[in-house]
């Protein structure tokens, strides 16, 4: 799965445009989806952190934190990884 098909996954998952989830933002539904988004690209679909980077504006080691924290999320929220289970399905 690309990135662009992710994007569009998360942010339908947290009713965001792309442009929430491309702005900055804390302790919010844009950060948790911008946490998700970075999780599942680098840990699950293995895209390089460095190009995540790229696209969300962010830096490397901003990355490599949000993908901490959206595991955390994923373990947190059974919804969610329910949720990433079926769109792996699609």
């Amino acid at each position: 799965m690309g990135l662009d098909d992710l994007l569009d996954k998360v942010t339908g998952f947290f009713d965001l445009s792309a442009d929430d989830l491309l702005r900055r933002g804390r302790r919010n539904r844009q950060a948790e989806a911008r946490e998700l988004f970075c999780f599942l690209a680098v840990r699950c679909l293995h895209h390089p952190g460095a190009k995540v980077a790229l696209l969300l504006n962010m830096g490397a080691p901003s990355v490599s934190r949000a993908v901490q924290r959206g595991e955390k999320l994923v373990a947190a929220r059974p919804e969610v990884g329910q949720w990433w289970e079926a769109q792996k399905k699609q």
